[in-house]
């Protein structure tokens, strides 16, 4: 059954004049790998017989393994062994929660963060708890993370850059963290599905495993894949990298190795279509995440000019990785469900309550800059409208 948001934005939809502010398809929003390149890279795979014989190998693909290890090397030093090829983020989850988290355990989840996770956990039997992204700028409370952690909790998951806080977690903190984990043995699963999307001074599109690379006596589990890395979400070919101290991780790799064997979701051509993009796509990536960039400054001018003039009303940090801008508002008479419906009845334009992921504190609207900069600028325009006339009433 819908709830009062997704009615309105079942209304909205077919308007002619509608906008979406937060569709974070890459394909809608002109982004992808050009499909000329694709095609010829999966004929290209039928062309060798033993190639496209199938052989399943319950890790994946050991030449997809191997190019994942390579693409990892300037900042983590890997073998091919530790990594294990899934069809998605949301399935390399899954087999982590299945494997590596008894049943009735505890796993901790930041918030706020996407509503998937918390699914995905308990269709596993896993509890869940969280740990609050709070202050300015979205940052993890390590102490409320210490607080949080009980006799059942077996994992933690840092997702980092962050959706939909659009933060990425800050060298120090992510160090206290990992120290939580190791002092009570907990496993860290890193989301860096959003790693090549950073705009700091002097970061690269090739930022993947930092976290691991840095803690080497913590068990982590990195997660990450094609899908956001070259605008290929149809490709459907994620992975998780298994890191630490041995033996944890080798008995670490096998469960997760007997766990993907059931599904083996993967399929073989895609894999060697990733393979290949992994060794030469490093340019299209760049060209993709410069795209993005240009489109993160569209978002912050256009809010720019809607504060100077509303100063008191919309406030922000801004995103420095991944595709997602929480703007925090001001308004008095609603809250971010019913913003979010006028917005939709009202003027065409859709953006999420804040509630969604687990904000409830303050009225919050999630909105993405991967959205072309003349729609940016139309939906930050009517944004400004809506709020215009809600203080003239």
């Amino acid at each position: 059954m819908q709830n009062r948001y997704g009615a309105a934005l079942a209304r909205a939809h077919g308007d002619s004049g509608f906008i979406d502010l937060i569709n974070t398809n890459y394909h809608d929003a002109e982004l992808r790998y050009p499909a000329d390149e694709l095609a010829r890279l999966c004929a290209d795979f039928y062309t060798q017989p033993a190639r496209a014989a199938y052989s399943p190998d319950p890790a994946g693909a050991a030449a997809t393994r191997a190019a994942i290890a390579r693409w990892y090397a300037p900042r983590l030093a890997i073998d091919s062994d530790a990594v294990v090829v899934t069809a998605s983020a949301s399935e390399s989850y899954g087999h982590i929660f299945a494997a590596l988290c008894p049943r009735g355990s505890k796993v901790l989840l930041p918030r706020p963060g996407y509503p998937l996770f918390e699914d995905v956990a308990r269709r596993h039997a896993i509890r869940v708890g969280y740990y609050p992204l709070s202050g300015p700028s979205w940052e993890p409370d390590v102490d409320a993370i210490e607080a949080a952690i009980d006799a059942r909790t077996r994992a933690l998951v840092l997702i980092s850059p962050n959706n939909p806080t659009g933060r990425c977690i800050p060298t120090a903190t992510a160090a206290r963290i990992t120290a939580a984990c190791v002092e009570h043995d907990l496993l860290l699963v890193v989301d860096e599905v959003f790693s090549a999307y950073r705009y700091g001074p002097g970061e690269s599109s090739h930022s993947g495993g930092q976290i691991a690379a840095a803690t080497p006596e913590a068990r982590v589990c990195t997660i990450n894949g094609a899908s956001k890395l070259f605008a290929a979400p149809e490709l459907k070919v994620s992975w998780i990298v298994v890191t630490g101290p041995d033996p944890a991780r080798l008995a670490a790799i096998e469960a997760l190795q007997i766990q993907n064997d059931l599904f083996l979701s993967a399929a073989p051509v895609n894999q060697y279509v990733v393979e290949q993009l992994l060794d030469t796509g490093a340019d299209h990536t760049a060209r993709i995440v410069a795209e993005v960039s240009q489109r993160r400054s569209a978002m912050i001018d256009a809010l720019s000019h809607l504060r100077s003039a509303l100063p008191d009303t919309v406030t922000w940090c801004d995103p420095d990785g991944g595709i997602h801008l929480p703007l925090r508002l001001t308004v008095d008479g609603a809250d971010d469900e019913q913003l979010a419906i006028e917005l939709l009845e009202r003027d065409r334009l859709n953006v999420h309550p804040g509630y969604l992921y687990g904000i409830d504190d303050q009225t919050v609207l999630i909105a993405s800059f991967l959205p072309d900069p003349a729609t940016i600028r139309e939906g930050v325009s009517r944004l400004g409208e809506r709020l215009r006339a809600r203080a003239r009433s």
